[in-house]
């Protein structure tokens, strides 16, 4: 089955860190060029002298840097190949090889040529290292970490091998290994302010929340300007206070509303905001982390008294924003805290302030952002928001960011009078017009929606993305010679826009013209080859024709290959098998397609349609009525004509 998505401007601001692959102390060995190419041996001439003579192990390593510097891999791998094998003892060749496989994410060879070194040379630290490097990016987490304790074991003054190692046994749930490993750095190097950090962390993973504020106050007596200690602080405390605290191990599967009703046996708003509440580093509710821990605090029934850790929180913002006045993430914390607590006249004068910075300064801006919204604190931001206007009523950014709010909570026309209210000529307009006529489009005022866009087009003719947008508008009002007007304009400012030519295609799809589909999405994929979206269309089209259907299933395999699970890619290989009469086939993707997206009419409908023709009416029967029911609930809809056309003629056969 074909998916067609809905365009809509989305803000999102997120970025994720960690540490993966430590090459550092091999740095200063690929910044140098031996004049000794043989590890073994001294050179028997000059650098010049050898490499200019082929046949010599530097004329072909010279040979593979200059390959390398031309940005021609290839003739890199081959030329220090050729390197090897005129000096097969040469680990530092062995390692350059490796690292051009490790550039590439063939790791395997990579790992065969490091696994060479070692054999020859068991105690090479270089190469354990890397050893250790290839298996995390495999993704082969306990032989990364025996590789880096043995590194650890053989050299105990690499300090960073000390946090990689930590941050593995962390990523893997394993935050006791984590610890002592956080703990021999903090012994061996005690002015080093990270390894504190790193094991106060993993005590605050497992609950020993004594230790972690310990470990976190020690990383400020070495360093009192630091950010990040004080912030997991401040975390710190605001779980401490939540009394009886319980926790999860997320499993895969899990969900944060699963999880709630698994601790308090119910799940509502209410517990949702106290658990992301106790539980920051959560970034999207709807996404958990497998091996990550969710402490979940007690429910509370009222305010809770103040504690001495309020003071301490408290204290700690204050501490942020005496050194750095600008931390808008300390500031946005801090007064939503005022409030938490009762403190509202130090909440609102905090508010108002920032409400009053963000006229000039749209860091605040994108503090709110990067604090709550990203992270779907809708309550908070609308609190902080509301709290902001009153110190600066007429800022666009702050009007922005309430609609955007709103429109998150479903408030649309409260939505809408906010972004009416972003001023013309600010950096906040234009994407306040898209969201205004999407709205207006979803309000039912279409010809609203069609003005706003309109004026989008008129103030960013070389933009094709409002081409896209008003395009795919008239598209869904079935309006298809002005959609597919719209789409060409667009081509004509960039001829190789993927959107564009895909939203083309479906409109040819919609109006008929099927080899100008198949045409349209072979030239997308001459731009795009591994687009699945363009594979699985193609492909389905073939199939709907029944044509080409063995080139069908390799167009569609690939795109499942990209799209692991995608029920509508899943389907359409079931009706690829159907088309091609293999009905078992058939009928197991199909099903596997409705059970990754059970309400979807189209799905449905094409099961159906499969126990029919296997001869299982009653099966059959049940699909279609379903398909019925949850007319207007898919991506693309089914004929409802047809679909009781179908149950009649299975029911008209059982009356015989």
């Amino acid at each position: 089955m074909i998916s067609t998505p809905t365009f809509r401007i989305t803000n999102s601001i997120g970025h994720c860190f960690r540490l993966i692959l430590l090459l550092a102390p091999m740095a200063g060995v690929m910044a140098c060029s031996p004049a000794v190419i043989n590890d073994k041996g001294a050179a028997p001439a000059t650098t010049a002298e050898l490499s200019s003579v082929p046949g010599n192990a530097y004329y072909y390593f010279t040979k593979s840097e200059i390959s390398r510097q031309e940005g021609d891999l290839d003739n890199t791998i081959y030329w220090l190949n050729r390197a090897i094998h005129a000096d097969p003892d040469s680990a530092y060749l062995k390692k350059e090889l490796a690292f051009i496989f490790i550039y590439q994410e063939d790791y395997p060879k990579a790992l065969g040529l490091v696994n060479q070194i070692l054999d020859d040379q068991p105690d090479n630290v270089d190469a354990m290292v890397m050893r250790g490097g290839i298996y995390h990016r495999m993704g082969e987490n306990d032989k990364a970490a025996a590789a880096y304790e043995q590194v650890i074991a053989k050299d105990p003054s690499l300090e960073k091998i000390y946090l990689i190692l930590g941050s593995i046994y962390m990523e893997t749930n394993a935050p006791r290994r984590a610890a002592n490993v956080y703990k021999k750095i903090t012994t061996r190097f005690p002015d080093l302010w990270d390894g504190y950090f790193f094991l106060a962390k993993a005590h605050k993973e497992m609950g020993n929340f004594s230790a972690a504020e310990e470990n976190f106050q020690k990383c400020l007596e070495l360093d009192s300007q630091l950010l990040s200690p004080r912030f997991e602080l401040i975390s710190l405390y605001k779980k401490w206070n939540t009394g009886d605290i319980k926790s999860r191990t997320v499993k895969p599967g899990d969900t944060l509303s699963g999880l709630c009703r698994e601790v308090y046996g119910r799940y509502d708003d209410k517990i949702a905001e106290n658990v992301l509440a106790a539980n920051p580093e959560i970034s999207d509710m709807n996404a958990l982390k497998a091996g990550q821990t969710i402490v979940f605090p007690a429910v509370e029934t009222a305010a809770p008294p103040p504690t001495v850790r309020d003071d301490k929180i408290i204290s700690l913002y204050q501490s942020i924003l005496d050194d750095y006045p600008d931390n808008y993430k300390a500031a946005i914390g801090l007064s939503l805290f005022y409030h938490k607590t009762g403190e509202q006249k130090k909440a609102r004068d905090l508010m108002k302030s920032l409400g009053e910075k963000s006229r000039s300064d749209i860091g605040v801006v994108r503090a709110l952002f990067q604090v709550l919204i990203d992270r779907q604190q809708y309550d908070e931001a609308r609190t902080v928001v509301t709290g902001m206007l009153k110190g600066a009523p007429d800022a666009a950014g702050l009007h922005y960011m309430m609609g955007v709010i709103l429109d998150k909570a479903k408030e649309k026309q409260k939505a809408l009078h906010h972004f009416e209210k972003v001023a013309e000529g600010t950096r906040y307009y234009e994407n306040a017009l898209v969201h205004m006529a999407f709205l207006y489009e979803e309000t039912g005022a279409t010809r609203q929606a069609e003005t706003t866009f309109r004026q989008l087009i008129q103030d960013n003719p070389d933009n094709p993305k409002f081409h896209l947008y008003l395009g795919s508008l008239y598209e869904r009002e079935e309006a298809y010679e002005k959609a597919k007007q719209l789409f060409k304009q667009g081509l004509e400012i960039d001829p190789g826009n993927i959107d564009l030519m895909f939203r083309l295609g479906v409109v040819y799809d919609k109006t008929g013209r099927k080899q100008a589909v198949i045409q349209q999405m072979k030239d997308l994929l001459e731009k795009d080859p591994d687009n699945a979206s363009a594979l699985n269309y193609l492909g389905f089209t073939y199939a709907e024709l029944g044509e080409k259907l063995d080139k069908a299933r390799s167009l569609i395999e690939k795109a499942l290959r990209l799209k692991p699970d995608d029920p509508y890619i899943t389907d359409s290989l079931g009706w690829v098998y159907f088309k091609k009469g293999d009905l078992v086939k058939a009928l197991e993707m199909l099903k596997k397609a409705v059970n990754l997206e059970p309400n979807d009419p189209v799905l449905l409908e094409h099961l159906g349609d499969a126990y029919q023709k296997h001869g299982d009416s009653e099966k059959a029967l049940e699909m279609y009525r379903r398909s019925l029911e949850n007319t207007g609930n898919g991506v693309n809809e089914s004929d409802p004509a047809e679909i009781k056309s179908k149950i009649d003629r299975i029911l008209k056969s059982t009356e015989h």
